[in-house]
């Protein structure tokens, strides 16, 4: 194999590296009603914890935290599915990742927001948030929106991190003292920096020239 092929294969490995190494964190799910003390309802090593709870008059089916993709700051929390037979309450549901590390000071986060399915009446307010500190439950925002039936959006926002850090994702359920059902899920992921697109067009760029010369070679010797 010429040098060429090794330099092409090498940038390669560097840009596929660049997207980080395998991280070790704890997920944890918690509920309140009204703004009242955060009640954990599960907690665990990612990547990934659920839990089925009731609180007041709302029934939480499903609250799910995942990280699926242990190389990178990403919190794909699962819909959560509430109902109620009708409630004055607002529910709180959150979702936090402790221990996230391995990205720059400066880093932005892309914040997905869906409401699958939602009973008329009823409005749901779906936030993100990052602690510098390492936080459960807590941090500065970086997204919100708010639906009052079903959509999605997305929305990015900066963040100055360290490590560790933590992300944090709420669910704020108002009935409106309506009997229905809440069905809706939120996506954090990191963006990668513009140094580490680079590596990465630079490195899928030399393992396309290294199979070009390769099959360049291949022909000549025919």
């Amino acid at each position: 194999m010429g040098e060429k092929s090794h330099l092409a294969i090498a940038l390669g490995a560097v840009a596929f590296g660049a997207m980080g190494s395998a991280h070790a964190t704890t997920i944890s799910i918690g509920g309140s009603l009204d703004g009242s003390a955060i009640t954990t309802e599960a907690s665990g090593p990612g990547p990934s914890q659920s839990a089925g709870f009731s609180i007041g008059s709302y029934k939480v089916n499903t609250a799910s935290g995942v990280d699926t993709n242990p190389s990178q700051a990403e919190l794909d929390s699962n819909a959560i599915d509430a109902t109620t037979n009708g409630s004055s309450a607002v529910l709180h549901v959150f979702v936090t990742e402790q221990g996230l590390a391995e990205l720059s000071a400066a880093q932005a986060f892309l914040s997905s927001f869906t409401s699958n399915s939602l009973t008329s009446g009823w409005t749901v307010t779906e936030s993100t948030f990052y602690s510098d500190s390492n936080a459960l439950f807590a941090g500065t925002l970086l997204s919100s929106t708010s639906f009052s039936l079903a959509g999605a959006s997305s929305a990015t926002a900066a963040a100055s991190l360290t490590s560790p850090f933590s992300i944090t994702e709420e669910f704020t359920v108002a009935a409106n003292m309506t009997a229905g059902q809440a069905n809706d899920t939120i996506d954090v992921s990191a963006l990668p920096e513009a140094s580490t697109w680079m590596m990465m067009v630079v490195g899928y760029a030399g393992l396309g020239y290294a199979g070009f010369r390769g099959r360049k070679a291949s022909i000549s010797i025919v």
